[in-house]
């Protein structure tokens, strides 16, 4: 009767066989099973229960503990259900997000073979290979995972990134473009387009991508360096300049104080990007690029200009 509601008129879609649904059910069955006993035992009931109770106590502490962590959850369900698909998937999918990709691979094949109808294992498996850096492979199930459901922004996403690491610009903005027709917030997506934007000398266009980025995360450090690289290969140094000292404001880094030296001494601000420099050598007095670009851009400065001809 408790759980009647729960499997009928409000079914809880996600959780058909969560462990929680059976607290309060098993509540009544156990006072229930205790008045019984009580009434058949009286006096003695306790003696005869406690030994069930050490046992029943024991199997708890021992679940609580798995469920400390995750991934012992799923494992452990692998392990009593071998052949359940979900399982397989969400333990894949938690080693990628751990950073473990080469690990999950296996599992997310094995999850396949369950199930190779699963457009969303494809997708996280091409992933996995992805982070991997073995492109091939990736493509290879994104495609598929595409092939099974089109209408998956993920899939087109991740495709997009994997051509663009091969060098396919073009077709990777394509595969980003589809992916934002499906999902027009999709984050990814949008840094992704700007990547190929911004490789196929398009600035303008990635400009507007990389400012969606920002939009949706205003304290990216990699969404100013971003916009702000954008912004000076297309000219606009003004608008640039912001967005590059909010990126090192956020987090000061040697390298990328070089980068914003080297685009205002190619904007003819030798005198900042020098400052800038500077900067960068403050974090790192060792850092053999900057000294190389600061002794050259002071010798432009203090070297004579040349005599126009007549």
């Amino acid at each position: 009767a408790i759980l009647a509601p729960s499997s009928s008129i409000v079914p809880l879609i996600t959780q058909t066989m969560a462990e929680h649904r059976m607290y309060l059910p098993l509540a009544a069955i156990i006072v229930g099973t205790m008045l019984a006993a009580h009434r058949l035992l009286g006096a003695r009931l306790p003696f005869a229960v406690a030994g069930l109770a050490l046992a029943f106590g024991t199997t708890t502490a021992a679940r609580n503990h798995q469920m400390q962590d995750e991934l012992t959850i799923w494992a452990d369900t692998i392990a009593k259900r071998p052949r359940n698909v979900r399982a397989h998937g969400n333990y894949s999918l938690l080693l990628s997000e751990l950073g473990r990709p080469a690990e999950a691979i296996p599992w997310f094949r094995r999850a396949l073979a369950l199930d190779p109808k699963s457009a969303s294992t494809e997708t996280n498996l091409g992933a996995a290979y992805f982070d991997i850096g073995n492109y091939a492979q990736a493509e290879t199930h994104l495609r598929s995972a595409i092939m099974l459901d089109p209408k998956l922004p993920d899939a087109h996403a991740n495709l997009g990134a994997t051509l663009f690491e091969t060098g396919r610009a073009e077709v990777a903005l394509a595969s980003n473009q589809a992916a934002l027709a499906l999902a027009p917030n999709h984050l990814p997506a949008h840094r992704q387009a700007g990547r190929a934007l911004f490789a196929l000398g398009r600035f303008a266009e990635a400009a507007a991508h990389y400012g969606e980025v920002l939009r949706q995360q205003p304290d990216s450090t990699t969404a100013h360096y971003d916009l702000g690289l954008t912004l000076a290969r297309s000219g606009d140094l003004a608008r640039a300049r912001p967005h590059f000292n909010a990126a090192l404001r956020l987090k000061p880094d040697p390298a990328g104080f070089l980068a914003y030296a080297r685009f205002l001494a190619s904007s003819g601000l030798k005198a900042e990007a020098i400052t800038a420099i500077e900067s960068a050598l403050r974090l790192r007095p060792d850092f053999p690029e900057a000294l190389a670009e600061r002794a050259r851009l002071q010798a432009s400065l203090d070297s004579p200009a040349a005599p126009k001809p007549r």
